[in-house]
C-alpha cells in the first residue's frame, strides 16, 4: 500500500463475516426476524413492472415523501445515503478539517474513523463507569472544545443505555455546532429527538433501515434537519449512489411501519427476558433499550461461545450480544449455565 496516505496506514481492511460461515449470529445488531412478506412482495412486483436501466432518481423524491410524512417534517428537511455510515462521512467530509468532533466514550466505533479520515480532531466525552451519561461533563467539554460536530449515539451502542430528551436539548441550547442524534435503534426505546427538529437549527438525527426494519442487506440510512444542513450534506455526497430498488423497498417500508409493530415488540420481550436470565446468573450486564445487551464475560464462557459458534461482538473485556429469536437466546443461555 505504497501509495496510501500516511494517516491511513493505521486503519485495518474490514473484513466481515464470511457468507459460508455457520452458527448463531448475534454479532450485528441485526433483526433476527425477515423483511416481511408484504414488502418482498410489493418489490418483486415493482421489478416486473418498471424499467430498471435507467439511472436512479438522484433527488429521492418517493422516498423522501414516505420519511417526511412519517414524522411531520418537509421533504426537504431530508438526506439520504448508502446507510447512515453515508451520512456520518459526508457530514464530516463537509465540516470537520482541522476541526473538533466530540463524542461519547465508549461509543460507535466509526465515529473517530470518520473523523480521521475525514481531519478531523476527535475528543471523547468518557460515560460514567456504569455507562450512563454525565450532562455536566458533556456541557463544559462542549463550552471548552468548541466542536463543528458533536456526536450523541441514542440509545447508545454498544452500552445499549439512553439519554433523556431533556438532557439532549440542553445541549442543543447551547448552540455550538452540529448536534447530530445518531437513532439507530430509536424504534426499541420510543426515546425520540426528533420533535427538537423544528425547534433548533444545529440539530441533525440519523437513522437507519437496518435495524428494526429489519433491511440491513438494502443499504439505506437518512437524516432530518434544517434545510440549510440538508444542503450542506446534499452538496458534497456524489451523484446517484442511492439505487432505484432501495429506494421504493424503504419507501414501502417506512409507509407501512404497522407489519413491524408486533416484531418490535417481540425484539423487546426478548431483550428483557434475556437482561433477567443473565441477572439471575449473576453476569454484569447493563439495562438496554435497544435490540442488543453489552454485559460482560469471562474468558471461559467466551471461548465455549466460539467452541459453539455463537457469535458475538467483543469490546476488550465487554461482550455485546444481539437479541435473537427464542432458540438462539437459549442456545446462547445454555453456553452460560453449563460454564458457569
Amino acid at each position: 500500500m505504497k501509495y496510501l496516505k500516511e494517516q491511513f496506514k493505521m486503519l485495518e481492511i474490514y473484513e466481515p463475516m464470511a457468507n459460508n460461515v455457520t452458527g448463531i449470529f448475534l454479532n450485528a445488531n441485526e433483526a433476527f426476524y425477515d423483511t416481511p412478506y408484504e414488502i418482498k412482495k410489493h418489490i418483486s412486483e415493482y421489478v416486473l413492472s418498471h424499467n430498471i436501466n435507467r439511472y436512479p432518481d438522484d433527488s429521492c423524491e418517493n422516498l423522501k415523501n414516505s420519511i417526511a410524512k412519517k414524522y411531520g417534517v418537509l421533504p426537504q428537511n431530508i438526506a439520504v445515503g448508502v446507510g447512515s455510515d453515508e451520512i456520518l462521512d459526508i457530514l464530516l467530509r463537509s465540516s470537520a478539517s482541522n476541526k473538533n468532533v466530540l463524542s461519547l466514550d465508549p461509543s460507535f466505533s466509526m465515529y473517530p474513523i470518520f473523523t480521521m479520515m475525514n481531519e478531523g480532531n476527535f475528543i471523547k466525552i468518557p460515560l460514567n463507569d456504569d455507562f450512563s451519561f454525565d450532562l455536566n461533563r458533556t456541557i463544559e467539554a462542549i463550552k471548552k472544545e468548541k466542536p463543528i460536530v458533536t456526536l450523541i449515539c441514542n440509545p447508545n451502542n454498544p452500552t445499549g443505555t439512553t439519554i433523556d430528551v431533556a438532557s439532549i436539548e440542553e445541549i442543543a441550547k447551547l448552540n455550538i455546532g452540529i448536534l447530530v442524534i445518531d437513532e439507530a435503534y430509536e424504534d426499541f426505546s420510543n426515546n425520540s429527538s426528533i420533535n427538537f427538529i423544528k425547534k433548533y437549527d444545529n440539530i441533525c438525527i440519523i437513522r437507519t433501515f437496518s435495524k428494526a426494519y429489519a433491511l440491513a442487506s438494502i443499504r439505506l440510512g437518512y437524516a432530518i434537519a434544517n434545510e440549510d444542513i440538508i444542503k450542506m450534506l446534499d452538496t458534497v455526497r456524489a451523484p446517484y449512489t442511492m439505487n432505484t430498488l432501495s429506494q421504493e423497498i424503504a419507501s414501502y417500508a417506512i409507509s407501512h411501519f404497522h407489519l413491524y409493530k408486533d416484531k418490535i415488540s417481540e425484539v423487546i420481550e426478548n431483550r428483557e427476558y434475556l437482561y433477567e436470565q443473565l441477572k439471575n446468573l449473576n453476569i454484569i450486564v447493563y439495562p438496554s433499550k435497544t435490540n442488543f445487551l453489552f454485559m460482560y464475560l469471562n474468558d471461559k464462557i467466551k471461548n465455549k461461545m466460539i467452541e459453539n459458534n455463537i457469535h458475538l461482538r467483543y469490546f476488550g473485556k465487554y461482550t455485546r450480544v444481539t437479541v435473537g429469536n427464542k432458540e438462539e437466546n437459549e442456545a446462547f443461555l445454555n453456553v452460560i449455565r453449563e460454564n458457569l
